[in-house]
């Protein structure tokens, strides 16, 4: 499962750089899809929320990164440890851990 999750992140990472909001839901869905869930259950519509969430982390997290991180490269790792955490919060939730 962290293996998808990376690949996803690294996946979303590209696609939101120039990506319309349809295509980023999309991208969202075919996540959710991924780990198994049907589209049109509530387990689904979660992971939709959860992904659209912890994307708007992973924004939030690079442009909040400590002073430096963000010339020296650090910046996108620190967000995408925020966005991972973010993910392992809301799977909990999905799947009524």
């Amino acid at each position: 499962m962290n293996r998808t999750i990376l690949i996803s992140l690294g996946l979303l990472t590209l696609v939101t750089a120039c990506a319309s909001p349809e295509e980023i839901r999309q991208k969202e869905a075919a996540t959710c899809t991924s780990y198994g869930l049907k589209a049109g259950t509530v387990d689904f519509e979660r992971c939709i929320s959860a992904e659209e969430k912890c994307r708007h982390v992973f924004i939030r997290s690079y442009d909040m990164a400590p002073h430096g991180e963000l010339n020296s490269g650090l910046g996108g790792m620190y967000a995408s440890e925020k966005r991972q955490e973010c993910l392992q919060r809301e799977e909990v939730f999905i799947h009524g851990g």
